[in-house]
């Protein structure tokens, strides 16, 4: 239910990267970094197309 709040204000979205622990920060390349800049979602695309069946980079992209 927070989270739904969350999208009502424009914190987040509904579809987005979802947020990852502080400790994959310094393993991104520049490109995969960009995720950073975009609001995180209640349900990931990633998760949608397979979840842990897609491959790191691929979930990524």
């Amino acid at each position: 239910m927070p989270q739904l709040i969350n999208i009502l204000r424009g914190e987040m979205s509904l579809v987005g990267p979802r947020p990852l622990p502080l400790d994959y920060l310094p393993r991104y390349s520049p490109r995969e970094a960009t995720r950073l800049r975009v609001r995180p979602g209640l349900c990931g695309l990633a998760q949608a197309q397979g979840r842990d069946a897609v491959p790191w980079d691929a979930r990524l992209e």
